[in-house]
């Protein structure tokens, strides 16, 4: 008995694969929230326990100078300090001046300096863009890390500030008082890539303040698979969101005492 084989279209194959890859995602986030469930379950029950003690006793706990900075930050200005990569981008370039004209070493630097470039561009824009959408607790202004010593120095008053397009201006209505700051850097403990609240000495605020905004969650990760030419923008959106709910509940919880 003979068998014939039977030749698919190209169509089905493909939606084949789609599905495949769709299932394939499926079961990945089956594992994730399968690791992720009962730790969350088990700080859900111990905050819940916690909540009242823990409302009661907000007023030791506070920092008075969070708390100050804070109360004052709605009449003040946030200053987001984005990461430049200037570091980075300085020492390929010097590798670069070292390396032989043509050679594969060379244009593996250029593709590693593009590259770079391109990731910072692409996260700050759609950072920028998307606080001023979605930030509306305060005023919010944008500057390279690296220009953080100048501003520093000039008191943060008519120094050199990001517009929409990621160029450099000099923005006169920034004060010297109420300023905090929102850096793009690493949590203390466990190095992991978040946004931080700090004084202009780069010192951490503490509670009422969050504590910081992540950078790589779950939903970041699932952004860059499902959509990854707009997941930039959708992570930017989702920080933007956060940071703004998470202020205006600590400015709540002030209110109350």
């Amino acid at each position: 008995m003979k068998f014939a084989l039977i030749k698919f279209p190209n169509a089905m194959l493909m939606n084949v694969k789609i599905v495949g890859e769709r299932y394939i995602l499926f079961l990945l986030l089956i594992h994730f929230n399968i690791l992720l469930i009962e730790p969350i379950i088990a700080q859900n029950k111990s905050a819940s326990n916690a909540d009242s003690a823990h409302d009661d006793d907000l007023l030791e706990s506070i920092d008075n100078k969070s708390w100050n900075a804070l109360e004052h930050l709605k009449d003040g200005q946030l200053l987001v300090r984005l990461k430049s990569e200037s570091k980075k981008i300085a020492a390929l370039n010097k590798e670069l001046d070292r390396a032989v004209i043509c050679s594969a070493r060379e244009k593996q630097l250029i593709q590693e300096i593009v590259k770079i470039t391109n990731r910072r561009d692409s996260f700050n824009l759609a950072f920028i863009q998307a606080m001023r959408l979605n930030f509306k607790f305060c005023p919010v202004y944008f500057y390279y890390d690296k220009r953080h010593t100048e501003l520093k120095k000039n008191h943060f008053f008519g120094s050199i500030f990001l517009d929409s397009l990621l160029h450099e201006v000099v923005e006169n209505r920034i004060g010297n008082s109420n300023i905090v700051i929102l850096k793009h850097d690493e949590t203390p403990n466990q190095h992991l890539e978040a946004f931080l609240f700090v004084d202009t000495l780069g010192i951490n605020y503490s509670s009422p303040f969050p504590k910081y905004q992540r950078v790589n969650t779950l939903s970041t990760w699932i952004n860059s698979i499902d959509d990854p030419k707009s997941k930039y923008t959708q992570n930017a959106n989702l920080y933007a969101r956060k940071l703004n709910i998470k202020l205006f509940k600590a400015s709540r919880k002030l209110l109350r005492y």
